[in-house]
């Protein structure tokens, strides 16, 4: 939470103090402040402490129900990683269907890296696994993440003016990095 809004929480905080206050991600700000573009890439699961920092608040990281509703409405225009499961009714509590969600949104939806790589949508979610980690070819995830970074980065050149530079982030992770902490030589 510290990285992505500034503000150290409590542990299993998501993006939310002891009192309740949510802090928006500097994402979020990049995207409602300066009408930048913005979002995701990870190897772990969309609903992961880190990635889930850049658009959601809960007083708890297992609030995976809360935090995949709070995924489906936020502002981003690329999301990719794991956890597919998480966003379909059958696998919920509440029997929400937050994929229906960023269907109704407009997002692209792709489910492989072999679709990601050929996705031209403006919006697009993608689920690399049902679980909660992005499966696949190491080696021709790192290839697709390079072309939709430098597509994203020809797009937003663009959409700016030659006053206005133009702003991509990407959070990336490596998976299992939230378990092992710092220690370099446990991830």
């Amino acid at each position: 939470t510290a990285l992505m809004t500034g503000h150290k929480v409590d542990n299993y905080h998501i993006a939310l103090s002891s009192d309740n206050i949510p802090y928006p991600s500097f994402l979020v700000t990049a995207h409602e402040q300066l009408g930048k573009s913005a979002g995701f890439v990870v190897s772990s699961g969309m609903l992961d402490a880190t990635p889930a920092t850049t658009y959601g608040h809960a007083s708890d990281r297992k609030m995976t129900d809360l935090l995949s509703i709070q995924m489906a409405q936020c502002p981003f225009e690329v999301m990719v990683g794991g956890g597919k499961n998480q966003f379909l009714p059958e696998n919920r509590k509440d029997g929400l269907a937050p994929i229906d969600t960023l269907v109704s949104r407009g997002y692209t939806m792709v489910y492989s890296l072999n679709d990601l790589k050929h996705c031209t949508s403006q919006k697009i979610c993608a689920f690399l696994s049902d679980e909660n980690y992005a499966s696949g070819n190491a080696e021709e995830f790192e290839e697709i993440l390079d072309n939709l970074i430098a597509d994203e980065q020809e797009r937003l050149f663009r959409r700016t003016t030659q006053v206005e530079a133009p702003l991509y982030m990407a959070c990336l992770l490596q998976r299992y990095i939230d378990d092992f902490g710092a220690d370099p030589a446990r991830i």
